[in-house]
C-alpha cells in the first residue's frame, strides 16, 4: 500500500508562478522571500502582482503562485474552484514553492514567509 493507486493516482501538475526578484540579490546576498498565494479570484495585477514588484523594492524575493492555473481544466468559474480545487491542492502548491525557492542561490531558503488573500 505505498504507492497511490486507483482513482486518487493523478500524474504531477506543472505550476505556475511569477518571480520577482530583488535588484542585488545573490548567492552572496541572498535576500529573504515570501509565497504569495492567490485567492479565489486567481492571480490579480492589482494585487498579487503589485505586491510582488512591491516586495521586491523593498529588498524581499516573492513568489507568486497561481494555485489555478495549472488546474484551469478541472475548474473555470469561481464556484467550480470551490468544488473541484481543494485546499490541499492550493497547499502544494504553496510548498512546491517553497521548495523552488530554496533552490536558488539569490534567496534564502530559512527565511520565507508565506502570504495569501481571499
Amino acid at each position: 500500500m505505498g504507492s497511490r493507486e486507483g482513482r486518487y493516482a493523478r500524474p504531477p501538475t506543472e505550476a505556475r508562478a511569477a518571480l520577482f526578484l530583488p535588484d542585488g540579490a545573490s548567492a552572496e546576498n541572498p535576500a529573504p522571500a515570501v509565497v504569495l498565494r492567490n485567492g479565489a479570484a486567481g492571480v490579480l495585477g492589482s494585487r498579487e502582482l503589485t505586491y510582488g514588484a512591491q516586495f521586491s523594492e523593498m529588498g524581499v524575493a516573492a513568489l507568486v503562485i497561481d494555485a489555478f492555473g495549472a488546474l484551469r481544466d478541472r475548474a473555470t468559474g469561481c464556484i467550480n474552484r470551490f468544488l473541484e480545487i481543494t485546499e490541499t491542492m492550493a497547499l502544494a502548491a504553496a510548498y512546491a514553492g517553497l521548495r523552488h525557492l530554496d533552490f536558488l542561490p539569490e534567496v534564502d531558503g530559512d527565511r520565507v514567509a508565506l502570504m495569501g488573500f481571499s
